[in-house]
C-alpha cells in the first residue's frame, strides 16, 4: 500500500555501502538525497579515536593515512560472517586496523588496549552518524518508516546483522524493514524512466560486494526472475588490483619493493593504508581519463631524488584495465549462469541498469554493450544513488516485489549432515515443513543449527561441506523422554519477502508447539 508522511513526519531509505552509504528522504512533498559534508555519499570509515569518541565519513578516511589511529574500512564485507571462513581471512590486511577472532566473530582492534568493536557496531556509528545528518536537514521530523538495503546475495547472517545494526542505533523494529539492493535500483530505474512493462538486469558492481538480478517488471509489481553474485568480491578487489599494478610499476622502475616484507609491522599497515587509499583514487581518475601519473612523495619511505617528478610514474588506463579485465570478465560468467538458469537470452533482456560505484569504470559499461548491444544498456539513473532513492520510493509507492531465497536453508543432523528444508531460489515469503526425530536415548532438548547452501529439494539430506554456511543454533524442550526415533517433530522454516528466516516445531503426536516463530538472527 502507498503510504504518505503525516504533518512532520518523513520516511527515508539508507543504502549501507562497503565503500560510500548514502540515504534518501521523502517529507511527503520530495525525494532528496541527504548532503553530508557538501556530497550525497558519506564514506564508510569509522574513526576511533584515543579520547573515545567517533568520527564517520570523510574526515575518518583523510586519518587512516596517519601514524597511530585506529580506522575501520571495508567492514561491510566482514559483517555476519565467522572469523574462520576465507572470505574474512582474504580481507585481513584491507580493514584498516587489526582483525582479530572473538570468540569465532571477528572484531576490529580499535585501541592500544586491546579494545575491539564487531562489525555490526561500526555499522550502527555509521547508520547514526547518517541520522545525525537527517535530523539536522529535518529538525523535529519523525522517522515514520525506513528501508536499510543489502545485497540480494547476502545470506541470513548477514542480513539480520545489517537489521541488528540499524535496530542498535535508534529504529525500533516495527520502525525499520529491508530490501534487496537491485530491488531497489530496478525500482528507482522504472520510476525515472516511467517504466511499466520490462525485463530488467541490474548488474549491481558495488564496493564489497557483487549483484546480478533479473527482475519482470508489471503494473507497479517487481517479481525477481533469478539471482546470482559473490558477496566477497567488489571494488575492494578492484582497489587491489590497481594497488598491484602500482607496486609492480615502482618496483620495476626503482628496483625496490614499495613496501618491504623486512619493514616494521606498524609502518607496514600505515604505508599498506596509504597505497590502497591512492589505489582507490587512481581508479577513479583513470575511469575518467586516459592516463595519470602517481606521486608516491607522500610516502615518506619512497627512494626520492632531488627532481619529485622522479617520484611519479604514469599509469594508462589500459594498464588499469589490463589489470582488472578477469575480474570484469569474471562478473560476466555469473552474469551468463543467472540468464541461463532463468532460461532468458540476452535479447529478451530490454534493459540493463548498471549500480554500484565501481560500475563508473569505462571497461565494466563496454562490456555489457557487448553482451546486450548499446541500446540496452542504460545510464537513467545515478549509480551511486539509485539505490537509497529506490529504497525509499518503495515504501512511498508502496511497491510490490517477490524476491527469491539467495540460499537454500536447512537444519543440522547426526554424522555431520543436513536436512534441507527451503530450496535454493524459492520465491518468497515461502513456508516449508519437514519432519525429524530424536537422535539420542531420552533426551531432554533438540539442539541443531541452521545451516545455508544451494539444495533444490526440500527433504533431502546432504553432507555438510566446506562451501555451506553454519548459522545461529535453535533448540526446544518439552517433549517425552524416550528410547532415540521415538518423538518426532515438524520443523517450519518460513521465510519473510525480506528474507527474515523464523522457526517453528511442534511435537508431531499432539500437536503441541516447542518453538514458537523463533527469529534467527545474527550470532555477533
Amino acid at each position: 500500500m502507498h503510504y504518505t508522511p503525516k504533518e512532520g513526519e518523513i520516511v527515508l531509505a539508507i543504502d549501507l555501502g562497503t565503500t560510500n552509504t548514502c540515504c534518501c528522504v521523502y517529507d511527503g512533498i520530495d525525494y532528496r538525497t541527504i548532503d553530508i559534508n557538501g556530497t550525497n555519499l558519506l564514506p564508510s570509515y569509522v574513526w576511533y579515536k584515543n579520547d573515545g569518541s567517533v568520527v564517520c565519513g570523510s574526515a575518518a578516511k583523510t586519518a587512516m593515512k596517519r601514524r597511530n589511529v585506529f580506522v575501520v574500512c571495508n567492514s561491510k564485507r566482514i559483517i555476519g560472517r565467522p572469523y574462520a571462513s576465507s572470505e574474512v581471512q582474504k580481507l585481513n590486511d584491507y580493514c584498516g586496523t587489526t582483525l582479530v577472532d572473538d570468540k569465532g566473530v571477528p572484531k576490529f582492534v580499535v585501541s592500544d588496549n586491546g579494545e575491539m568493536v564487531s562489525s555490526t557496531e561500526v555499522a550502527t556509528e555509521i547508520i547514526k552518524e547518517v541520522l545525525d545528518q537527517v535530523r539536522k536537514a529535518y529538525p523535529g521530523k519523525t522517522i515514520a518508516r525506513a528501508i536499510i538495503t543489502t545485497p540480494a546475495y547476502f545470506n541470513a547472517n548477514q542480513k539480520s546483522a545489517t537489521l541488528q545494526a540499524a535496530i542498535n542505533a535508534g529504529f525500533a523494529r516495527e520502525q525499520i524493514d529491508t530490501l534487496n539492493e537491485p530491488t531497489a535500483a530496478a525500482i528507482c530505474y522504472c520510476l525515472e524512466n516511467n517504466s511499466v512493462d520490462e525485463k530488467i538486469l541490474v548488474y549491481d558492481l558495488g564496493g564489497g560486494t557483487f549483484d546480478v538480478s533479473l527482475l519482470r517488471v508489471h503494473n507497479n509489481e517487481f517479481v525477481v526472475l533469478g539471482c546470482d553474485g559473490d558477496n566477497a568480491f567488489g571494488g575492494v578487489d578492484i582497489d587491489k588490483c590497481v594497488m598491484e599494478l602500482l607496486m609492480e610499476k615502482y618496483e620495476a622502475k626503482f628496483g625496490a619493493p614499495l613496501v618491504s616484507a623486512s619493514m616494521e609491522e606498524k609502518k607496514k599497515t600505515r604505508y599498506n593504508r596509504q597505497i590502497q587509499a591512492m589505489s582507490e583514487q587512481e581508479k577513479i581518475i583513470l575511469s575518467t581519463t586516459s592516463e595519470t601519473s602517481v606521486d608516491f612523495s607522500e610516502l615518506d619511505h619512497v627512494l626520492s631524488t632531488e627532481n619529485n617528478d622522479d617520484d611519479q610514474l604514469v599509469v594508462t588506463r589500459e594498464e588499469m584495465e589490463g589489470a582488472i579485465r578477469p575480474l570484469i570478465d569474471k562478473t560476466i560468467i555469473t552474469l551468463r549462469h543467472l540468464l541461463s538458469e532463468a532460461e532468458v537470452a540476452a535479447k529478451d533482456v530490454d534493459s540493463v541498469v548498471i549500480v554500484g560505484g565501481s560500475s563508473h569504470i569505462p571497461l565494466v559499461r563496454e562490456t555489457l554493450r557487448r553482451e546486450f548491444g548499446d541500446a540496452k544498456v542504460t545510464l537513467g539513473v545515478d549509480p551511486s544513488e539509485c539505490v537509497a532513492r529506490g529504497g525509499c520510493v518503495s515504501i512511498v509507492k508502496g511497491v510490490r516485489s517477490q524476491e527469491l531465497a539467495t540460499f537454500s536453508l536447512g537444519t543440522s543432523l547426526e554424522n555431520n549432515e543436513v536436512m534441507w528444508i527451503i530450496p535454493y531460489h524459492s520465491p518468497l515469503p515461502v513456508a516449508y515443513t519437514t519432519s525429524v526425530m530424536t537422535a539420542e536415548d531420552y533426551a531432554e532438548q533438540v539442539r541443531t543449527n541452521v545451516v545455508e547452501g544451494h539444495g533444490s529439494t526440500s527433504g533431502l539430506v546432504e553432507m555438510v561441506t566446506p562451501d555451506m554456511v553454519t548459522l545461529p543454533m535453535y533448540s526446544f524442550t518439552g517433549f517425552p523422554r524416550r528410547p532415540k526415533g521415538e518423538v518426532a517433530f515438524d520443523i517450519t522454516y518460513t521465510m519473510k519477502e525480506n528474507g527474515t528466516l523464523f522457526i517453528t516445531a511442534k511435537e508431531k503426536a499432539t500437536g503441541r508447539v516447542l518453538l514458537d516463530s523463533f527469529e534467527v538472527t545474527c550470532f555477533e
